[in-house]
C-alpha cells in the first residue's frame, strides 16, 4: 500500500491508501471521478512538489491511448485544474458535444475530435457563433468543402465558440409519389418517359378492393400552381395508352378504395337493446343479425311487437311491424326479414315496465331500512305504515325528505345556466367590473322537500302525502334538546325549551345581541324547513326544535342573495345537527 493525494476538480478530494501498482487513472477512480468543471485535457501528476507529467484524457477517451497513465509512487499528488476553453459542436457530426480546447485547435481539429462529419453534412456553410467585442455575438459562415480556401476558413477556435454543421437540402430532383390504397406508398425514382402503369407496377401495387374507375394525379408546376388530373386505372390496366399518361417530376398519384368512394350503407336500432347505435348494412343482413350486433335485447323488450321504419323516397316512411317472438323464439319462416339501407328498428319496452325501486327510511320508526316500492302511487304514509309507524320518541315535525332526482332534473333543465346568464354587473371602488348572482344556486340543496309529517299522517292520500320515487330518503329524528340560537349573539348554542316563549326570550338567554347584529332581520327556521323573518319571526311562539338565526348587519348595500344563501346554509346545518345528535344518542 502507498499513500497518495487527489485534489482539484474531483468529486471526493483527499488522501487515499492504494495499491503500489495503482496508476493515475486509478487515483481518479477512487476520488469518484472529475467534476463537470474539471479539465479532461490537463490532469497533472505532481511528484516531489514539481509537476511530473500532464495527461490529456482525450487521448484515452477518443483514441484509447494510455501512455500518460503513469504508475504512482507514495506521496504523489494528482491534481485536476478547472477546465480550459470550451467550445460546442452540433449538427451533422458523429459526436456532437461540448469539448475542451488546449489552445491551438482549429475547426478541422474540432471536427476530428467530434468523430468526423456525417455523410449528410453540408460543409459549404458551417456556422460559427462567436462572442464578439462589446458583449456582442458574431456569426460566420465557413466553407470547408473548398480545398482551395480551406486555409482561410479553418480558423483558430476561441473559448465560447459554437459550431453547427448543417445537413444537406433534403430534396429529390427525380421523384414521383404513390399514395393511398396501395401496397407500398411513398416516393419512387422518376425516369424519362415514365408512365402511370410503371408507377403502379401494372397493377401489382394496387390493394384489393381498389376503386379503379378513378385515381387522382396531383401535378405541381414550376410556378407553384397545382393541377388535379383524373385518371382511369381500369383503362390503364387494359392497355389504353391514351389513359396511361406520362409522368413528370414531383407528380403524386392518389389511389382510392371502394369504401372511400362509395356511400356507406347503414341501419340503426334503438329502444330496449343493449347497444343502440347505427351499424353498417351488410349484404343479406337480416333483423336477427342487427339484434346480435347490438348486443341482443334487454329484459324490458316487448317481444310481441317491434317496428321497422323503412325509407320511401318522396313519401312518408313505411312502417313494418315485426313479432320478435316469431323471429327469435319460434323461428317462424319469413319472420326474420331482410334489412334495407337506412332502416330504423325500434324495440319497444314492455308496457308499465318498472325496475325495482328502493326507498330508505331511517330514524324513529319501528322497522327502519330499505323498502321496495310496491305500486306506482305508493305514498309516504304507506311507507311509514310498512315501517311499523313512528316510535314514541319520534319528532315528526323535524322529518326530513330527500329526493336525489330533483338535482338531476334541475341540471337537465339547465336552470344553473339561466341563473348564470342573469348575473348583474357592478363596478368596484377602482372601477373594475364585477359580477354577482342574485341567486346563490346549488342544485344539491334542492334535493330536500319540505313536508308536514303530522298533517300527512292525519290525512293519508291527501295533497301533501308525497308519492314515493326510487332513491327517496326519509329520516325521522328524536325529540331535540331545545332551541338553537345562531349568529350575531353573545353565545351560539342550544337553549332549553320553555313553552309559550318568543324569539327574544331565547336571544336573551344566549347573551343578547352583539354590536353588529341586524335586529330587524331575525330568522326563525322551523324543524320542517320553513323560514320566517322580520316581524313574523319575532311574533311567532317558539316551538321545540326551532332555530333562531340573527344575521350580522351589512356595512354596505344589502345583498339579499347572500342573506338567502346564509339562511339556506344554516338550515342545512340545523338539519345535519339534529341528524348527528340523534345518531350519537
Amino acid at each position: 500500500q502507498i499513500r497518495i493525494f487527489v485534489f482539484g476538480e474531483v468529486n471526493k478530494p483527499g488522501g487515499y491508501s492504494v495499491s503500489s501498482l495503482a496508476t493515475l487513472l486509478h487515483a481518479l477512480y477512487v476520488a469518484d471521478g472529475i467534476t463537470t468543471n474539471g479539465s479532461l485535457r490537463d490532469v497533472r501528476l505532481i511528484r516531489n512538489t514539481k509537476v511530473f507529467s500532464h495527461y490529456d484524457l482525450y487521448d484515452l477517451l477518443l483514441r484509447g491511448d494510455t501512455k500518460g497513465d503513469l504508475k504512482l509512487l507514495s506521496g504523489d499528488v494528482v491534481y485536476v485544474p478547472v477546465a480550459g476553453p470550451l467550445v460546442s459542436i452540433s449538427g451533422e457530426v458523429k459526436r456532437p458535444a461540448i469539448y475542451e480546447l488546449k489552445g491551438d485547435e482549429r475547426v478541422t481539429d474540432l471536427l476530428e475530435i467530434a468523430g468526423g462529419t456525417n455523410p449528410t453534412a453540408f460543409l459549404e456553410s458551417i456556422s460559427l457563433d462567436r462572442v464578439g467585442p462589446n458583449d456582442s455575438r458574431i456569426l460566420k459562415d465557413l466553407n470547408l468543402a473548398d480545398t482551395a480556401g480551406i486555409a482561410e476558413n479553418n480558423i483558430l477556435l476561441q473559448d465560447g465558440d459554437r459550431i453547427r454543421v448543417p445537413s444537406i437540402y433534403d430534396f429529390h430532383e427525380n421523384m414521383v409519389q404513390l399514395t393511398g390504397h396501395v401496397k407500398h406508398p411513398g416516393p419512387f425514382g422518376f425516369t424519362d418517359s415514365m408512365r402511370i402503369s410503371q408507377l403502379i407496377a401494372c397493377g401489382e401495387q394496387l390493394k384489393g378492393n381498389t376503386y379503379k374507375k378513378r385515381a387522382d394525379l396531383y401535378r405541381t408546376y414550376d410556378n407553384g400552381e397545382k393541377e388535379i388530373i383524373p385518371v382511369n386505372l381500369e383503362k390503364i390496366l387494359e392497355g389504353d395508352q391514351a389513359s396511361d399518361i406520362y409522368l413528370q417530376p414531383f407528380d403524386n398519384l392518389v389511389v382510392y378504395s371502394n369504401d372511400q368512394v362509395k356511400r356507406k350503407k347503414s341501419v340503426s336500432i334503438t329502444g330496449a337493446i343493449k347497444k343502440p347505435d347505427v351499424y353498417p348494412l351488410y349484404q343479406g343482413m337480416k333483423l336477427t343479425d342487427l339484434i346480435f350486433l347490438a348486443g341482443n335485447l334487454t329484459k324490458q323488450a316487448y317481444m310481441v311487437r317491434a317496428e321497422i321504419a323503412r325509407a320511401n323516397p318522396g313519401n312518408p316512411p313505411n312502417i313494418v311491424s315485426v313479432n320478435l317472438e316469431d323471429v327469435l323464439i319460434n323461428k317462424k319462416p319469413g319472420a326474420d326479414i331482410f334489412l334495407k339501407e337506412d332502416d330504423h328498428v325500434f324495440i319497444r319496452l314492455i308496457p308499465d315496465w318498472r325496475p325495482v325501486q328502493i326507498v330508505t327510511i331511517e330514524g324513529e320508526v319501528i322497522f327502519p331500512g330499505q323498502y321496495a316500492i310496491k305500486q306506482k302511487d305508493e305514498r309516504l304514509s304507506d311507507l311509514i305504515k310498512r315501517a311499523g309507524g313512528l316510535t314514541p320518541s319520534a319528532f315528526s315535525k323535524g322529518a326530513m325528505f330527500y329526493r336525489s332526482s330533483i338535482e338531476e332534473d334541475v341540471t337537465r333543465r339547465n336552470i344553473g345556466k339561466i341563473i348564470e346568464n342573469s348575473r348583474e354587473t357592478q363596478m368596484d371602488s377602482l372601477g373594475h367590473p364585477i359580477t354577482s348572482n342574485k341567486v346563490d344556486f346549488n342544485p344539491s340543496l334542492l334535493n330536500r322537500i319540505i313536508i308536514d309529517l303530522d298533517k300527512i299522517l292525519k290525512e293519508p292520500d291527501g295533497p301533501q302525502d308525497i308519492v314515493l320515487s326510487g332513491g327517496d330518503y326519509i329520516y325521522i329524528p328524536t325529540y331535540p334538546s331545545g332551541v338553537q340560537v345562531i349568529g350575531a349573539v353573545a353565545a351560539n348554542g342550544t337553549i332549553a325549551y320553555v313553552k309559550n316563549k318568543k324569539a327574544m326570550f331565547y336571544i336573551e338567554q344566549a347573551g343578547g345581541f352583539t354590536p353588529d347584529a341586524d335586529k330587524s332581520e331575525i330568522r326563525l327556521v322551523k324543524p320542517d324547513g320553513k323560514v320566517f323573518y322580520g316581524r313574523k319571526a319575532r311574533k311567532k311562539v317558539i316551538e321545540l326544535g326551532d332555530a333562531v338565526v340573527v344575521p350580522s348587519r351589512l356595512k354596505s348595500k344589502t345583498d339579499w342573495s347572500d342573506i338567502i344563501s346564509s339562511t339556506a346554509t344554516i338550515l342545512g346545518s340545523v338539519a345535519t345537527t339534529i341528524f348527528v345528535i340523534d345518531r350519537l344518542k
